[in-house]
């Protein structure tokens, strides 16, 4: 599990294999970050309104895609300055908290958690909470599914 670290940063280890990518920037630095719910049903997701605001600071992560990871709350693009030339995502797909299988494995990953104060929220800590015990497999209910999710059509 992992939650608002620099990821992995290119070339430094295989963990971008376990993570689902490496760390590529944060085009906007600390700002009022536009996110959107996309997968409500996940354990440790479903208490964050279906679209809201939080500041913090959001990574851009390189090599990641959706065919190997199900994402569960994603940046809104629509709403963010995708000429700023830190941008380096073509596709505008900016996942902020994922889940995914690495072997026998399940990871769970968030960039969300820059800001100390987010620490305090009560979805932050119920999302961090389900997913240290879903890792854990402590929780009552069925298989967490980590297959990968296709994108959002605009």
């Amino acid at each position: 599990m992992g939650v608002q670290r620099d990821t992995i940063h290119q070339g430094s280890c295989d963990g971008d294999q376990l993570i689902g990518g490496y760390f590529d920037e944060h085009p906007w630095g600390t700002f009022d970050a536009p996110v959107i719910v996309e997968d409500p049903a996940f354990p440790g997701v479903k208490q964050w309104p279906s679209a809201f605001t939080i500041s913090d600071e959001i990574y851009q992560i390189k090599n990641f895609s959706r065919t190997t990871t199900r994402v569960l709350v994603r940046l809104d693009p629509s709403k963010l300055d995708l000429n700023n030339p830190r941008v380096y995502r073509t596709d505008a797909d900016f996942a902020v908290t994922w889940a995914r299988m690495y072997g026998q494995g399940r990871v769970f990953y968030s960039t969300l958690g820059h800001v100390e104060a987010n620490w305090d929220r009560p979805e932050m800590q119920t999302m961090i909470a389900e997913a240290i015990m879903r890792r854990a497999s402590l929780s009552v209910g069925a298989r967490m599914n980590f297959s990968a999710t296709a994108p959002p059509t605009p």
